[in-house]
């Protein structure tokens, strides 16, 4: 099996993130500036920061469901932000779902979309 395959199933936000490095997109899904390419990307180091603040937030059982939400929903404004983009760059067209393909597709099945 590829590397990208277990990535995306065991940490597919740090898949996203490597994805975001490679197209040097900022940490919405936007591409960043030429001034700032020459600037290192924050998207990997800021996703496993968010990765392990949910993971430590399990023993606070009190703020575990607060930060777990405000996660998933980056992860999905990340996540459309990174699909947009590609399917811009590459003159992808929508088949289905005209409008909102992306969104439906990302809320859908997250990890298929990172994959």
């Amino acid at each position: 099996c590829h590397a990208h395959f277990w990535l995306g199933l065991c940490c597919p936000q740090c898949l996203l993130a490597q994805v975001m490095v490679r197209l040097d997109l900022n940490m919405v899904g936007d591409p960043r500036p030429a001034a700032a390419a020459r600037t290192p990307n924050g998207a990997f180091t800021t996703m496993t920061i968010l990765t392990f603040v949910v993971v430590i937030a399990r023993t606070i059982p009190q703020l575990f469901g607060f930060i777990s939400i405000l996660f998933v929903i980056y992860l999905l404004i990340a996540t459309l932000g990174v699909r947009q983009y590609i399917r811009r760059r590459y003159a992808i067209p929508e088949q289905n779902c005209k409008g909102c393909e992306d969104f439906c597709c990302t809320c859908c099945c997250i990890k298929c979309i990172i994959c």
